[in-house]
């Protein structure tokens, strides 16, 4: 026999010798995306840095900042908890 045929006969021949554990088990394949995934993940970042544009047009142009009275606020519905001396 040919030294292919002796290393494909060992290949199933040959006893299991090593247990799998975390030193020597087979590193993890890179994931890939499918076209609908990698699309929809497209979308959710489009969305999201539209969003992040938006907020920070209304940062610069002073708009999420606004004072009131502190007489308009209405009480909270909620009981305070009462301070313990």
């Amino acid at each position: 026999m040919n030294k292919r045929t002796d290393t494909i006969k060992s290949l199933f021949t040959a006893p299991q010798s090593n247990a799998l554990s975390a030193d020597n088990a087979p590193a993890a394949l890179p994931r890939v995306s499918s076209g609908s995934v990698r699309s929809l993940k497209d979308s959710f970042f489009r969305r999201r840095e539209k969003e992040n544009d938006e907020l920070r047009e209304r940062i610069a142009s002073g708009a999420v900042i606004a004072e009131i009275d502190p007489l308009l606020i209405d009480p909270s519905p909620l009981a305070r908890p009462v301070p313990r001396p």
